[in-house]
């Protein structure tokens, strides 16, 4: 078998190699993890995205050599290996239920249309909260803040009928 391709993600830090069919082994990969990204990498959750999108968690020699028997068959055929802090992946993570948010969002709005220029306001609220550009800056449904005069004449700052002539 051809030697394998392998990408380590760690983060924003992505490193490839290429292992031998004979070294393509769990503790050789995490050897390679810890030389690579100057981690502990026994220390870290590791993943790979599935044939069907799944993210599954390898742990062994055995799942890491199903993970290289379905990147074989990928175009172009190498294995992707993205690792996490452990705690970070076992504590439910604030970025899977942001996901999962948007997911719900997304949905209110594609049912409700009435709906969808709240579901933008709170997906922007969303992504500012994650210190992200919001993903609907301005568009349909966009209304920027109101400026110039009141349409019924009222003077700024909010008076009007409800201060009567007291005030």
């Amino acid at each position: 078998m051809a030697p394998t391709v392998l990408k380590l993600v760690f983060g924003k830090e992505i490193r490839r190699t290429t292992l031998n069919e004979d070294s393509l082994t769990w503790p050789n990969v995490l050897k390679r993890a810890n030389e690579l990204l100057g981690i502990d990498a026994t220390k870290m959750h590791v993943t790979y995205k599935d044939d069907e999108g799944d993210l599954v968690t390898v742990s062994s020699t055995e799942e890491l050599l199903e993970a290289q028997r379905l990147a074989m068959l990928s175009t172009p055929p190498l294995l992707r290996l993205t690792l996490t802090h452990k705690a970070a992946a076992s504590a439910p993570a604030a970025a899977a239920s942001e996901v999962d948010a948007n997911t719900v969002l997304s949905a209110i709005a594609s049912e409700l249309p009435v709906l969808s220029p709240i579901v933008r306001r709170l997906q922007n609220g969303l992504a500012a909260a994650r210190g992200e550009s919001p993903p609907h800056a301005a568009g349909p449904g966009h209304r920027p803040p109101f400026v110039g005069p009141h349409p019924f004449g009222f003077p700024p700052g909010g008076g009007g009928w409800m201060r009567g002539p007291h005030g």
